[in-house]
């Protein structure tokens, strides 16, 4: 939905987040899909794993 209202109001979806936390320091860019899809992964993983363990 929001890449959605990105296209129609925008005319583009931005993917890429960049994020100045002070002058001179720039956390570096990345895409908020892949680090979501990530970090998602790595949750279920840990958790199949202690399932695992338990059974």
């Amino acid at each position: 939905m929001g890449n959605l209202i990105d296209r129609i109001m925008l005319g583009a979806v931005t993917d890429f987040i960049d994020v100045r936390l002070w002058e001179g320091f720039r956390w570096p860019t990345f895409n908020i899909a892949d680090a979501s899809l990530t970090t998602g992964i790595f949750i279920l993983i840990v958790c199949l794993l202690i399932i695992a363990k338990d059974t």
